[in-house]
């Protein structure tokens, strides 16, 4: 909020929701003031599937002397959320409860809708958002090669009960800690994680996506030559931002993470998993053989969309692309059943698509 330099008088500040207010004096050369408001009886925010989403209103209003100086409103839910990761027989759980229920994720990986992202809308999101509904998806990962979306498609997530898992935007390499570079990154992830924490469908921050394992199996350990490669970021300066700003939600160090530098990244019996065998090296019926404790990353290529193909070759060859369309989706659906109960279908998209499971 902003304060005008000629303002001498206290400054009253009164935050409104659901029809209840609390007033506070602050003083008018700095300093930091909290106003708690107690909501009884409240309507509390559920992911899709497990109950309805009720927002409400938070408005905060800053005056002086009668004069009303500036005001914010954000629109918000209740709910608590918490990250389970508990050590048992299999080796450790990874398990998302909302309102202290345990949630079974059906995930994707959000990428930019567009390469130019100043194009992209509420109306893009809501299509984008309805579209992965549609296909039984209760939560997006906001995958860290990506950027931090603007508040539209929190805005969408939080009216369809769609959750949101949220990278911090670092992938698949490495990354100096120099004391420059650290203030810029602090910078940039608290500003991020106060302008996302209103929105009751955000319910995880995550460290990065990759870096960990890659720094374990891709090779960059010899020319780092124990030069810092980004782990201060996702062990220290990350976990303090949201301690500090957002300490409501679970952080999470990287995806694949198996909780411990002692054990593999990418352990599926540990954490999280990306599972890239498939697509990579083995057929999809390999997923059967397969019950990592929580798979944050999977996919396999597509095909181009059916309007792409006719862009591409001519008229006369419009019967063959539909035969050939017809062909590839029969062959790139599938379902395979996992142990558990759980089955994956994997639908024709112009672009992969990576999901999430957590199998209790």
């Amino acid at each position: 909020m902003v304060v005008d330099g000629t303002v001498d008088a206290p400054l009253d500040v009164v935050v409104e929701v659901a029809g209840f207010e609390a007033r506070i004096v602050a003083p008018v050369h700095g300093g930091t003031v909290a106003a708690a408001v107690t909501v009884p009886d409240v309507s509390v925010w559920w992911p899709r599937g497990h109950g309805e989403q009720p927002l409400y209103d938070v408005r905060v209003s800053l005056a002086s002397g009668g004069v009303d100086l500036d005001s914010w409103v954000r629109r918000t839910g209740f709910r608590n959320v918490s990250l389970s990761t508990q050590d048992d027989d299999a080796g450790m759980s990874f398990v998302i409860a909302v309102n202290d229920q345990p949630v079974f994720v059906r995930g994707v990986n959000w990428i930019p809708d567009d390469c130019f992202v100043s194009r992209v809308g509420i109306d893009d999101y809501r299509e984008r958002i309805s579209q992965a509904a549609a296909a039984n998806v209760n939560l997006l990962r906001i995958w860290g090669g990506g950027l931090y979306e603007k508040d539209e498609l929190y805005d969408v997530c939080d009216e369809m009960g769609i959750l949101v898992w949220q990278d911090f935007l670092f992938a698949c390499a490495a990354y100096p800690e120099t004391d420059d570079l650290v203030a810029e990154v602090e910078g940039e992830a608290r500003d991020n994680v106060a302008r996302l924490m209103p929105h009751p469908s955000l319910v995880l921050w995550n460290g990065n996506n990759e870096n960990i394992w890659g720094f374990f199996d891709w090779g960059w350990q010899e020319p780092l030559d124990g030069k810092d490669w980004g782990l201060g970021y996702y062990t220290g300066v990350l976990p303090r931002v949201v301690a500090q700003t957002d300490p409501s939600r679970p952080y999470w160090p990287g995806s694949p993470y198996s909780g411990s530098l002692d054990i593999h990244p990418n352990d599926p019996d540990h954490g999280n998993h990306h599972s890239w065998e498939v697509w990579n090296r083995a057929d999809y019926t390999s997923y059967a053989e397969d019950r990592p404790r929580f798979v944050s990353e999977f996919g396999y290529q597509a095909p181009p969309r059916g309007r792409r193909w006719k862009r591409l070759w001519p008229t006369s060859l419009s019967s063959s692309i539909r035969r050939a369309s017809c062909t590839t989706r029969r062959r790139t659906t599938a379902t395979a059943s996992l142990p558990g109960g759980w089955h994956r279908t994997s639908r024709t998209r112009s672009t992969p698509l990576t999901g999430t499971t957590s199998p209790s």
